[in-house]
């Protein structure tokens, strides 16, 4: 139900919130308290802040999206998922240099699902890179994206093989973007990398 109200009792609700001491710090604190704030910033229409205000939701963790050329089975990066202690549904996969070029990346734009982006080499010309030279650029430098890591081999070539999707998923998690759903299995797993290198 919408209820306008007319600007003499919008005034009257402003000071009055004011000699209660109201302010919009004291509104930021109480939405980010409620866990509102990024509905309050999309309101007032300061979208653009939001995704400063994300929570990680520990009922719904973020989710990763895989985009671009491989040379492994989706179930050998499945298992890589499993090894590093990631539940596999939360792994999305675009795979092929052709299917993730023709990706439509301008959907990824304020939507929370992903924490990040894995890329294997795609082409430069894809939807949503707007005026960068790529979307991987794009993604980095506009925070409406989510962000992106690179799956670099030894070579310094971007695909994705077994020890660069490890890679690029340990780095996911080193930088904050990701937690696994199994610490212990993520620790074992990296520790026997460290150890063994």
């Amino acid at each position: 139900m919408n209820i306008l109200h007319s600007q003499q009792q919008l005034e009257d609700v402003y000071y009055e919130l004011s000699d209660r001491g109201v302010d919009l710090w004291s509104v930021i604190c109480q939405m980010d308290e409620n866990e509102q704030l990024p509905d309050f910033l999309v309101n007032i229409g300061h979208g653009d802040l939001a995704d400063r205000a994300t929570y990680i939701e520990s009922y719904r963790p973020a989710k990763v999206l895989v985009v671009g050329d491989s040379r492994v089975e989706l179930k050998v990066l499945q298992a890589i998922c499993k090894q590093l202690g990631f539940n596999k549904n939360r792994f999305d996969f675009v795979l092929g240099y052709d299917e993730g070029t023709n990706y439509d990346y301008e959907n990824l734009k304020n939507s929370y699902t992903y924490g990040c982006v894995i890329f294997g080499a795609i082409g430069h010309s894809t939807k949503g890179k707007g005026d960068y030279s790529s979307i991987i650029e794009a993604m980095r430098y506009n925070k409406e994206f989510p962000s992106p890591i690179e799956a670099f081999t030894q070579e310094g070539t971007l695909k994705i093989t077994k020890t660069s999707f490890r890679e690029a998923l340990v780095k996911a998690v080193e930088n904050g973007l990701l937690e696994p759903d199994d610490w212990s299995e993520y620790e074992s797993f990296y520790n026997s990398l460290r150890f063994a290198a």
